[in-house]
């Protein structure tokens, strides 16, 4: 791997999680501007700066070939397919049209069957995916 590509990227993350109180008062969401391999630092960065355990729950990015905004959770370990915390369960899986108006979000455009991730057109959306889910107890 080129390693100023991997420097680099672990730069974008680092400044991601610093600036992640800014994003969203929660401290739970990051916003990546520059699309990077994010898992690779993620978890290291977390204990570099002693983060509460899994304090992280969602990595927000746009997506480079639809240009939307995606929604991504994170694992409980980079190496494990289990999200800290997935998106509403009244989404997953769900049609779009049908998605639209049990979210309330206009231009949500999926939630993956499992709740790992979502996307939606605006990135106000996809953080408004996030807010709902972090402060819903219904929904996990």
């Amino acid at each position: 791997r080129d390693r100023r590509r991997v420097h680099g990227s672990k730069k974008i993350v680092e400044k991601a999680v610093e600036d992640r109180l800014n994003f969203h008062p929660s401290g739970a969401m990051i916003f990546l501007d520059t699309s990077c391999p994010w898992k690779d630092h993620l978890y290291d960065i977390e204990r570099e700066l002693a983060l509460p355990e899994q304090h992280l729950k969602y990595v927000i990015y746009t997506d480079r070939v639809s240009k939307t905004y995606r929604i991504q959770c994170v694992s409980d370990e980079k190496s494990t397919f289990t999200s800290r915390l997935p998106l509403h369960k009244k989404w997953r899986g769900v049609p779009v049209q049908e998605l639209r108006t049990i979210s309330g979000i206009a231009d949500i455009v999926f939630v993956h069957a499992t709740g790992f991730i979502g996307g939606a057109a605006s990135l106000e959306s996809v953080k408004k995916m996030g807010e709902l889910t972090l402060n819903d107890p219904e929904s996990q």
